[in-house]
């Protein structure tokens, strides 16, 4: 998922939530899906069963990108 947000004029009318359910329906077969969500989506994902695990860290490279040619992850992107 990427980028869920609703117009504040149309909130609480479920929209957000049938959006969701329909995608994560699509994707049945995953063993997890993941999520970072600003606080006011955080009451719609765990209703619908999200739990927090633990805080998000992230590692990013000084100048914006990985080397292609053997950087930490092996060369691959992310």
């Amino acid at each position: 998922m990427h980028n869920v947000a609703t117009d504040p004029r149309f909130r609480s009318r479920g929209y957000a939530t049938t959006g969701v359910t329909a995608l994560l329906d699509v994707e049945r077969g995953c063993t997890y899906v993941e999520l970072r969500s600003a606080a006011a989506g955080r009451t719609l994902y765990q209703r619908l069963g999200f739990t927090k695990h633990a805080d998000l860290i992230v590692l990013k490279p000084p100048d914006g990108r990985w080397s292609d040619s053997g950087g930490r992850l092996g060369g691959r992107g992310c």
